[in-house]
């Protein structure tokens, strides 16, 4: 990703969840910006069409990722970031299961 993208990021939990068994992600599922990334100006989007959400099967978590405007020239990204968003959820496994999974972007000047 680019510091000036905006764009949307699709991450499967198909090999934690027992799909034969029809589990899912249930409600109550959390995205969470690492500190470090939270520096950089790097921000979860929420608005305007682009809140984070489940696909039609409840095994996938969809979120928009982008830089602040006055952050995008900062030169940490010449080099390349990898920032880090922490997702948890439950699924409606009985007992439910509780996950809680890191998903890596790398950040860099293109």
């Amino acid at each position: 990703m680019d510091p000036g993208d905006r764009i949307e990021f699709a991450v499967s939990f198909d090999a934690v969840l027992q799909t034969a068994q029809n589990e899912q992600i249930a409600a109550g599922w959390t995205l969470a910006m690492s500190a470090e990334g939270a520096a950089l100006g790097v921000q979860i989007e929420t608005i305007g069409g682009r809140a984070p959400y489940l696909d039609t099967n409840n095994s996938r978590v969809v979120f928009w990722l982008s830089v602040l405007g006055a952050s995008q020239a900062d030169i940490s990204f010449n080099a390349g970031v990898d920032v880090a968003i922490i997702v948890r959820f439950e699924t409606t496994n009985v007992p439910a299961r509780r996950y809680e999974r890191t998903v890596v972007v790398r950040i860099v000047n293109q």
